[in-house]
Parts: structure tokens; C-alpha cells; sequence
């Protein structure tokens, strides 16, 4: 099974106009541990 994290929450990201900034908030770490 070949799952790809990154790809998938970066797809769901531009879907839904979510930021970087804002899923880390929504996550509550900071932008630089969410890249």
C-alpha cells in the first residue's frame, strides 16, 4: 500500500483553501513543523 500523507493533506489543502498558516493553527504547531 503506497500512501502518500504529504500529497493527500496538500490536495485537501487546495480544495478547501487552507493555508499552510491556518492548518497549523488549526493543528496548533507552528508553520515551520507543517511543511
Amino acid at each position: 500500500m503506497n500512501l502518500n500523507l504529504g500529497g493527500s493533506i496538500r490536495r485537501l489543502r487546495k480544495e478547501h483553501n487552507i493555508s499552510q498558516e491556518k492548518l497549523a493553527e488549526y493543528l496548533d504547531v507552528s508553520h515551520q513543523n507543517n511543511s
